[in-house]
């Protein structure tokens, strides 16, 4: 089976998510870099979900958006002294990642839309009119769902729990990508910004590529940003996870003629 053998793939997502996605690269053959551009820390003020959480009850619908935000919400339920939410409470999950985050807590997710579009997320969500809808995220996240959800008659408390802060990588990690890599993956806007800051320095911490490498996206919104920071774009995964980065890395470079 074609597989990725002989490449380096730079993997620019937090050092505490390098692993998994850098094992999904050695299985296919790869060579995996960690270049971590971002970290994901909560919030300095948990005062607006804690409130919340006083009174998840007078909810309809609990929307993560992502893994890192199931994850910090719970453990802040958890560091609350709380054990169960509300059988009232439906649960929503964007994403298998996300999904999985909230299956290895104890919660079935009611609704599990495979993709963040907000057409698709509000339908499933059935009718919201005078309806409360918590939704825990990032501090800096698109506005579309929340309005929409407001449009469609809900009632939403979009609550900041974490934000992604820029980290530069160590001597190590810049002296192993400038060397040369074959592709350098993103799988969030956040890294995206991050990246163009380091290419675009003039100081110490500027980052110099050399040859000509692929850029890959695990989705069309993290390639919006590439495309706001005038960063070419060699392929976006069809499927918004890093299995399906990894297949979609595999299939460019046999279509670029890389493998017989």
């Amino acid at each position: 089976m074609p597989d990725l053998h002989g490449f380096r793939v730079v993997i620019t997502r937090p050092k505490a998510q390098f692993e998994s996605f850098a094992n999904k690269i050695k299985e296919s053959g790869g060579e995996p870099i960690c270049f971590p551009l971002i970290e994901v820390v909560p919030v300095d003020n948990f005062s607006a979900l804690d409130k919340s959480l006083g009174d998840l009850a007078s909810y309809e619908w609990l929307i993560f958006t992502s893994k890192n935000g199931a994850r910090i919400f719970w453990e802040r339920f958890s560091k609350l002294g709380l054990e169960s939410i509300p059988n009232n409470l439906k649960v929503a999950a964007v994403g298998s990642k996300t999904a999985q985050a909230l299956i290895e807590v104890g919660i079935s997710p009611n609704f599990t839309p495979d993709e963040y579009i907000s057409d698709t997320i509000i339908s499933g969500l059935g009718g919201l009119n005078n309806k409360k809808v918590l939704l825990p995220r990032a501090l800096i996240s698109r506005d579309t769902l929340p309005k929409m959800i407001r449009k469609a008659g809900g009632l939403v408390d979009d609550i900041p729990i974490y934000r992604t802060i820029p980290v530069i990588p160590d001597l190590l990690a810049y002296k192993a990508v400038e060397e040369k890599v074959d592709v350098v993956t993103f799988t969030s806007s956040s890294s995206v910004e991050s990246f163009a800051t380091l290419i675009n320095s003039r100081g110490n911490h500027q980052l110099k590529l050399r040859g000509n490498p692929a850029f890959a996206f695990i989705g069309p919104i993290t390639a919006h940003t590439a495309r706001e920071h005038n960063i070419p774009i060699s392929l976006i995964a069809e499927t918004y996870t890093t299995e399906g980065l990894t297949n979609a890395l595999v299939d460019y470079f046999i279509k670029q003629g890389a493998r017989l």
